[in-house]
Order: structure tokens, then C-alpha cells, then sequence
């Protein structure tokens, strides 16, 4: 049987380093998108009026928060796809 040869345990750790820094990226992103619509929803001046409103003192607490976390994993999980993808690449260069 010819064809090529089955990836090498390098190779798959590059790939799971590479849809890790890919969740660590987007995942922070989107569940910071949610909170703060979620807390703008039905308030006149968006997240700056519902700052000032008791019942939604929560929401926007979340919504600050998760986007403090994705501005801390974003750059991370970017450094971590791209370096692991880089070597990913070289690993496939090596096969062929």
C-alpha cells in the first residue's frame, strides 16, 4: 500500500496546541459578546445606562469580567496557535 505515512505524535500534539489556542482566542470573544448584549438588552443607553441600574448590576458585572478574561487569553491563544501551527507546517513539510 502506498500513500502517506500516518502522522506523528509531534504532529498531533501541534494540532491539539493549535485548536487550543484557537479556543482560547474565540471562546473568551463570544462569551464576552453574549454578557454584554445580554446586559445592554432593553436598556435606553446600552451598557453605559444599565451601569446605573440596580437590576442589571449583575449582568454587567459578567459582562466587564468576561471581557477583562478574553482581553487576558486572546493574545495567549493566539501566540499558542500560530507558534504550534508553525510547527505543525514543518512537521508536514518533513513527511512529503
Amino acid at each position: 500500500m502506498t500513500g502517506t505515512p500516518p502522522p506523528s505524535a509531534k504532529a498531533r500534539w501541534f494540532k491539539a496546541g493549535m485548536i487550543l489556542g484557537l479556543g482560547l482566542a474565540v471562546v473568551p470573544m463570544v462569551i464576552a459578546l453574549l454578557g454584554i448584549g445580554r446586559a445592554a438588552y432593553g436598556v435606553d443607553e446600552g451598557l453605559r445606562g444599565a451601569t446605573h441600574r440596580e437590576d442589571k448590576k449583575d449582568e454587567v458585572r459578567f459582562a466587564v469580567s468576561s471581557t477583562s478574561l478574553a482581553a487576558i487569553l486572546a493574545p495567549i491563544g493566539v501566540l499558542l496557535g500560530v507558534s504550534c501551527g508553525l510547527g505543525w507546517a514543518g512537521e508536514q513539510r518533513k513527511r512529503r
